[in-house]
């Protein structure tokens, strides 16, 4: 109580509420004292918030009573003076010198140990900043280190491209999902090779920066430059078409890299975008050569979305691939379709297929496309939470897909993602290449998990 009496009273004075610069830390230090009983600074704090004489006068009657020598005329006990406008008046210059004095006396004593107490408080903040500020930059200079590391890894020159000349086997993996909505891959992926390009048109709805392409030949083409935005990494598209590929699936569109001149671009840039050129220019990263090597996608002439990214669609997902439930006949294969995007999409650790308009399907129903596939193949061994969470939800799977799991290895990654002829950049990363074996094994352990417990015919419910 004496404490926060102090600091109260001292509040009201423009003097030494100046000096106050930490006042309220000793507010915090000394919050623990306040039921120590009241003493005379205490009652002087209630004289001076007490703004009218009569009441200081009160406070003196009762602490000098009748008689007392402060007191001769013995009228004060509990009653103002009155009659004698003269000793009312006498009376009332006493209390005001006598509450000068005292204000004086707090100032002239208590201010100066007030001061040394805040000087005292104010060196141990600052020595204490000083401490955290030493240690904080100790510590930014570790992450900053590591993260220079990381960089020097990341940005590593690109290995020379390896020879796929001796691949008999993975040529025999992919015979039987070597087209797509009926078309050869190597038709497709020709054509958004080497086809010329009349018109670019910018896609609207996304954060990122794609086109469609125009080719000369009539067909299409979605377009993604190197670019800022750093969620969207162009080559990652390119590897995912063929992590497909290997897995014998034929979901995601034949993919491939393609550069792209800033002379071409803007020269058959299509009217409609001429208005966004700057964001185009801002955001489209050229090289030194004037040139930003992006990735050409076969264009889906006609898509819709399959609802499996809303709430009420993933639940469905989810009911056909617990065990027990019931799955209906005619919809068995796009359950087992969602199990393999299931699986597809922890390997790639893509964690924005749900995130909406990411999950498209033919205009029938009965076709699944794996599209948009650009922030995806993350360092992460085990996953992210995203793609651990979707692949825990299924307990049925299709047989040939976990089969097809064999064939992810790091020197097939390596053979399978090589660089394209022209294609200045690796399509993976070593390290990227890694972690996909690693989420590899995840699979592979937690499919075992469910057989154990179910049985293989259960587990393994899909051809």
């Amino acid at each position: 109580m004496r404490w926060r009496a102090l600091g109260r009273w001292l509040s009201q004075h423009d003097g030494e509420q100046k000096t106050s610069l930490t006042r309220p830390v000793l507010h915090v230090l000394t919050a623990h004292l306040m039921t120590l009983p009241p003493t005379a600074m205490g009652l002087r704090h209630m004289e001076q918030t007490k703004a009218g004489d009569d009441d200081i006068e009160d406070l003196y009657a009762s602490a000098f009573p009748a008689g007392d020598a402060t007191n001769p005329s013995g009228n004060y006990n509990g009653q103002r003076a009155t009659g004698n406008g003269d000793v009312s008046k006498t009376l009332r210059a006493r209390n005001r010198k006598r509450r000068f004095f005292c204000g004086k006396m707090a100032s002239d004593v208590r201010l100066p140990g007030l001061i040394l107490a805040e000087l005292t408080v104010a060196a141990t903040v600052v020595a204490g900043g000083g401490y955290g500020a030493v240690r904080g930059a100790r510590e930014l200079r570790a992450v900053l280190a590591s993260h220079g590391a990381a960089a020097r890894v990341a940005f590593a020159p690109p290995t020379p491209r390896k020879d796929l000349s001796a691949l008999p086997d993975l040529r025999i993996a992919l015979e039987a999902s070597g087209t797509f909505m009926g078309m050869s891959d190597e038709l497709l992926l020709q054509r958004v090779r080497t086809q010329p390009i009349v018109r670019f048109k910018l896609n609207h709805g996304g954060s990122s920066i794609s086109f469609r392409i125009d080719f000369a030949d009539g067909s299409r083409a979605a377009w993604k430059p190197t670019q800022t935005n750093l969620q969207t990494i162009p080559r990652k598209e390119v590897a995912a078409y063929r992590l497909n590929r290997l897995l014998g699936l034929n979901a995601v569109p034949p993919a491939a890299p393609r550069a792209v001149s800033r002379e071409d671009l803007l020269a058959h840039l299509h009217p409609e975008s001429l208005a966004l050129l700057p964001r185009i220019e801002a955001e489209t990263i050229f090289g030194p050569g004037g040139k930003t090597v992006g990735t050409a996608s076969y264009w889906v002439p006609v898509i819709k979305d399959s609802g499996f990214d809303t709430p009420e669609g993933q639940m469905l997902a989810q009911t056909w691939l617990s065990q027990g439930q019931h799955i209906p006949t005619d919809q068995r294969d796009m359950a087992a379709q969602l199990s393999d995007l299931a699986v597809f999409d922890f390997l790639t650790a893509n964690p924005d297929r749900l995130s909406g308009g990411n999950m498209k399907m033919s205009p029938d129903g009965k076709q699944l496309y794996y599209m948009d596939n650009t922030m995806s193949f993350f360092v992460e061994p085990t996953g992210n939470l995203k793609t651990r969470e979707a692949l825990m939800k299924v307990q049925r799977f299709s047989r040939g897909t976990y089969a097809a799991l064999d064939r992810i290895s790091v020197p097939t990654l390596e053979q399978v993602l090589a660089e394209e002829t022209g294609t200045p950049y690796e399509i993976l990363t070593p390290a990227e290449i890694k972690a996909v074996v690693a989420r590899r094994d995840v699979v592979r352990q937690y499919v075992a998990v469910l057989i154990n417990q179910f049985g293989a015919n259960e587990v393994l419910a899909f051809p």
